[in-house]
């Protein structure tokens, strides 16, 4: 039976409670698993189950769900009309500890070990269809499984006691209560036929009497359909001590490779290759299955030093590529180009390991370094099999260079390049290794390769005393900015033998690169942070820095260069009046762009809907963050949300899937209060600081785009069947109406001109 939901409904407690609830709110956004407790006499006799929430008690019966409260004393029903109220109604997922009722002073009325259910299913709540809930103590999540042969329009929601319910923008629900709103989240549809997943159009559908129910497109009657949540899955991955994810990819099968640190004995390991832990830390690899239940392999990697896998990729036949730093002197080597340590005095170099799909063999494993330190920061793999590694050297004469671009070190630290062949092979394994820098401090943080095997890097440079020297050519910015660093952007020919452009990118004060992506046309994107106030913006979602006012905060930044790498055509800051940083980006193939990062700001730009719209972190929050970078202005902004517990929380590394959906590894010290969901390999913090990984499916696929005058040409990635052009004077829902249908798309993209009316108008696009 497949497992989805109708949607999450989040309860807006610091709307409802005001404003002295707020932080208690912040604090508690995500609690552990509701705990369902069959009705035994501690509620009256229509309730079969019940929980209790943060600032809520929940009763359910056949047919509804009761939210009473505690502070405003109201309650909202949400009824299922016409259901069936004989419906079975079975608890799951059995919770550990009991309850126990010691009240009044008839024992008669006492009740002991009660125990408590992680879900509760009823069955059969209208023909065919069953209903699942679950959640934690601040959202409950329903699941409608919808069986082959059922019909689904039958599901209808009554809001009793609200005083309104009405569509939102972002796809959801706003629900007008007399203490405050309930935002109901965006529904998302799909069945699983064959083992592939396929997306079915769905919305809410407003019915005679308030009442809610579904609008679905096309589907296979005959197999099951589920109403899947923005949240897929999300998980912790560690052992008792600390772990990290600094990386990970996405195959074509929705598996996930994450890599990253750990100085756990007890990270959870499986397959031949799992081992022990070697040194203080060590590299780990991972690989999860499509939906997050299960480890296909995962082991430790390193010597008897300390060693930290900071780049991951895959090539077609998913091998899979990883480079970070290490210091042992007893590396696992095999068909390496250099065999020995270069680092002196436990400096550190450079990692490069190709290991088998199956995750049972290494293929290749070399050190690359000169004697002082190195440490390789970013891999992609070209459509030949080749790795591209970017990083940074401290070594000059002595770093193993080959075909370089720039012959001799600039500096102190540069950046550097390297190019492998598919299998080493001494000296012939490099087909090129170059310095790239001035004279100051350089590094590369992010590289990408495009279809023709031509790599992309980005990181930064500084400004301390010389004239700032870093190489430019065919650049958007020729001059170094300002402040203590700037980022670059840089372009290599696949031979290595050119820049095809070099830029810095930044303003008057500090900035640093961070991640790159470049789609199929060779555009490129990249993110990181700034604390400028003219960083060079272009049809911005946020054009005025939230944070850099502010003792000298930072936010990050977003932007996107045409071919050549000679002109802007977005660019954006994204953040609060706090601290903010993009810390990776990914782009797929419709042009959607994913960031992930960290934010300390309370005033983050949430969108409406988003999967966790408050700050939770006692230091820092994880974000996401979706663009259409080919839409101007606010509406280049498609999604927006934290993603976080009550503690420290970092979002480092994330990739898109061919369907839009996005995959956010990171660190997090929340033990607990961590978004979790049920089922997935490790649903338990393992130590003070996890790595987690967290699957979120593909947007909805409204975009609403900014005004534009009369005539302009807009295009846009392709987007299902079924949408529609339209257009409105003021935003009033009710206002919006269809200009145009959709013309056939052409080399993938849609483009039409925009009618030529008179005002200042809206555009969106819509599945009427």
């Amino acid at each position: 039976m497949l497992v989805g939901a109708v949607s999450v409904l989040w309860m807006n407690w610091s709307a409802v409670f005001g404003a002295a609830h707020e932080a208690r709110a912040r604090q508690h956004h995500w609690q552990s698993a509701l705990r369902f407790e069959a009705n035994v006499g501690q509620a009256s006799a229509p309730v079969r189950f019940l929980a209790r929430g943060q600032g809520y008690a929940l009763f359910l019966t056949p047919v509804e769900a009761v939210f009473a409260f505690h502070h405003s004393g109201g309650a909202l029903h949400l009824a299922l009309a016409g259901a069936n109220g004989q419906s079975c109604m079975e608890g799951g997922d059995e919770l550990p500890g009991v309850a126990n009722y010691f009240t009044g002073a008839d024992p008669r009325q006492w009740r002991a070990g009660v125990r408590a259910h992680g879900k509760v299913t009823c069955r059969d709540v209208y023909p065919g269809i069953d209903l699942v809930y679950y959640g934690n103590q601040r959202e409950l999540e329903h699941d409608f499984i919808v069986h082959p042969g059922a019909d689904a329009d039958v599901i209808a929601w009554e809001f009793r006691g609200a005083e309104d319910v009405a569509p939102d923008f972002g796809g959801g629900l706003l629900v007008r209560l007399p203490g405050g709103n309930v935002a109901w989240r965006p529904p998302i549809a799909y069945q699983e036929i064959a083992g592939v997943r396929r997306e079915v159009a769905c919305r809410y559908a407003m019915r005679d009497g308030g009442r809610v129910g579904f609008a679905l497109g096309d589907y296979d009657c005959d197999q099951p359909l589920t109403i899947d949540p923005v949240l897929v899955y999300s998980t912790y991955l560690g052992g008792g001590d600390f772990d990290e994810a600094n990386a990970i990819a996405v195959d074509r099968n929705g598996n996930t490779y994450i890599a990253g640190q750990t100085t756990s004995l007890d990270f959870p390991v499986s397959g031949p290759m799992g081992g022990s832990l070697s040194g203080g830390s060590d590299v780990f690899i991972t690989k999860l299955n499509s939906n997050g239940t299960a480890l296909v392999f995962s082991a430790y990697l390193g010597g008897g030093g300390d060693e930290a896998a900071l780049g991951v990729a895959l090539d077609a036949n998913n091998n899979v590529y990883l480079t970070g730093y290490t210091d042992s002197e007893n590396f696992p080597l095999t068909n390496e180009l250099q065999s020995a340590l270069g680092g002196d005095l436990g400096l550190s170099d450079a990692f490069v390991v190709k290991l088998a799909a199956s995750g049972t063999a290494l293929l290749y494993a070399t050190y690359m370094g000169g004697p002082e330190e190195e440490t390789g920061r970013a891999i992609a793999v070209d459509a030949d099999g080749r790795a591209c590694v970017a990083g940074s050297t401290l070594s000059e004469a002595e770093f193993p260079v080959k075909n370089p671009f720039q012959p001799a070190p600039g500096g102190f630290t540069d950046a550097f390049v390297a190019k492998f062949n598919p299998t080493l092979a001494g000296a012939a394994s490099l087909v090129y290794a170059s310095w790239l820098g001035g004279s100051e401090e350089d590094a590369a943080n992010g590289i990408a390769v495009d279809s023709s095997g031509n790599a992309y890097v980005t990181g930064e440079t500084s400004f301390l005393t010389d004239v700032p020297n870093f190489p430019t050519m065919n650049a958007f910015q020729s001059s170094y900015g300002g402040g203590a660093s700037d980022g670059f952007i840089a372009g290599i020919n696949a031979a290595g033998s050119a820049l095809i452009f070099s830029t810095y990118v930044g303003g008057g004060s500090d900035e640093l690169a961070a991640g790159i992506a470049v789609d199929g046309s060779n555009r490129v994107y990249v993110t990181g942070m700034t604390t400028s106030t003219d960083f060079p913006t272009m049809n911005a979602a946020q054009p005025v820095i939230g944070g850099g006012g502010f003792f000298f905060s930072s936010d990050a930044f977003v932007l996107k260069l045409g071919v050549g790498g000679s002109n802007l055509l977005y660019s954006t800051f994204l953040g609060g009046r706090f601290n903010d940083s993009g810390a990776d980006i990914s782009v797929d193939p419709d042009g959607l762009v994913a960031v992930t990062g960290e934010t300390t700001s309370p005033d983050f730009p949430v969108t409406p809907g988003a999967l966790q719209p408050l700050y939770q972190g006692g230091v820092s929050d994880a974000f996401l963050a979706l663009f259409n970078t080919s839409a101007p202005g606010l509406d280049s902004l498609l999604h927006a949300s934290y993603f976080g517990g009550p503690s420290e929380d970092s979002g480092t590394s994330v990739a898109l899937d061919l369907n839009g959906n996005a995959y956010v590894a990171g660190r997090t010290s929340s033990t607990n209060l961590f978004p979790i969901t049920s089922g997935v390999v490790q649903p338990s913090a393992g130590g003070e600081t996890d790595a987690f990984v967290t699957k979120l499916s593909a947007p909805l696929p409204e975009l609403r785009i900014a005004s534009q005058p009369p005539g302009v040409l807009l295009s846009w990635p392709t987007l299902p069947a079924g949408y529609q052009l339209q257009v409105n004077s003021n935003l009033a829902s009710a206002n919006w109406i269809g200009v145009t249908n959709l013309p056939t798309a052409s080399n993938g993209r849609y483009s039409v001109a925009l009618p030529g009316v008179v005002g200042n108008n809206f555009y969106r696009l819509h599945r009427p």
